[in-house]
This record gives structure tokens, C-alpha cells and sequence, in this order.
């Protein structure tokens, strides 16, 4: 048999708001219990928004270096390889 716990407050999802609020709620003293079915972050963290923002700024990147010529920077030869960037995430 499961040990009951009893909890000051619970909450449904650790997307940004969710896990945030768990944090602030214990640093207040309260008793949490965070109840998340898939990954801590929700999907903005994990699949959304940040990993696109990633996505974005490595694109910027790659095209500024592409133009570096244009301003008088001459660089060698690069590459990208996103399978990298895959591995990792």
C-alpha cells in the first residue's frame, strides 16, 4: 500500500508556469506536488519555442557568416551539421 502524503498545493503541469509556480510555492513553505505526464518543461521547453528559437539563431548565424565577405572578413571553409544539434536535443 501507498504512504498518503498530504500537500499544501497541487499542480497539474510543469510546463514554464507550472514548474515556476512549484518553485515559488516551496520557496513560501508550502508542501508541492508537480504532476506532469511528460517532461518537465512542457512542450515550449522541450519541443516548441525554445528549440525553434535555437533553430533560428543558428540559421542567423550561419547566414551572417555566409555575408562576413560583404564586410571584409574572410573566413575558411565551414560546415553545419544539424544531425549534431539533433543528437544532443
Amino acid at each position: 500500500m501507498l504512504k498518503e502524503d498530504v500537500y499544501d498545493v497541487a499542480i497539474i503541469g510543469a510546463g514554464i508556469g507550472g514548474y515556476v509556480s512549484a518553485i515559488r510555492c516551496s520557496q513560501l513553505g508550502m508542501r508541492v506536488v508537480l504532476i506532469e505526464r511528460w517532461k518537465v518543461g512542457g512542450v515550449c521547453l522541450n519541443r516548441g519555442c525554445i528549440p525553434t528559437a535555437v533553430l533560428f539563431t543558428t540559421v542567423n548565424l550561419l547566414e551572417k557568416i555566409r555575408r562576413a565577405k560583404d564586410y571584409g572578413i574572410l573566413i575558411g571553409s565551414f560546415s553545419v551539421d544539424l544531425n549534431n544539434y539533433a543528437r544532443k536535443n
